[in-house]
């Protein structure tokens, strides 16, 4: 039960972050601007002054790939990404139309044709006949012909 609430949890964090998003982000800008002021006080109290800026972010890491991994943790980010592709899958369609044309044609063409012949063995090799009572036996032996 422990494991429904906590994912539970974590999908309407994601879904306030999508409406709250500036606000998470000035705060999250202020969590990391104060760590950051934070060490540098302490980098500064040790006699390191003069280098206290570069020890602190030395020690920090990159303050960016944190706010990416926060955004990570809150987001859909498979949803995001994707979203992303179609923009720009679109925005690339707009700006080559004779490449657009030709995908489309080839796409309709592969498609209708694959449709095509799907119904075509559907109908022939996969339905059976609508016959009430098939017969048993409806071949004539090689050879032989027969005249009604």
């Amino acid at each position: 039960m422990n494991d429904v609430t906590a994912r539970i949890g974590r999908l309407w964090r994601r879904l306030i972050f999508r409406w709250r998003r500036d606000r998470l982000d000035r705060e999250l800008a202020e969590e990391l601007e104060f760590h950051r002021s934070r060490r540098q006080e302490e980098n500064g109290e040790t006699g390191l002054s003069a280098q206290a800026a570069w020890l602190t972010n030395e020690q920090m890491g990159n303050m960016t790939l944190a706010k990416e991994e926060s955004w990570d943790m809150w987001s859909f980010l498979a949803l995001e990404r994707l979203w992303q592709d179609v923009v720009y899958a679109l925005r690339m369609f707009y700006k080559n139309p004779g490449f657009t044309a030709v995908a489309a044609v080839s796409l309709a063409l592969g498609i209708g044709g694959s449709a095509a012949m799907f119904s075509l063995v559907n109908e022939l090799l996969i339905r059976p006949l609508p016959l009430s009572a098939p017969p048993r036996n409806n071949t004539a032996p090689v050879g032989l012909v027969v005249h009604q």
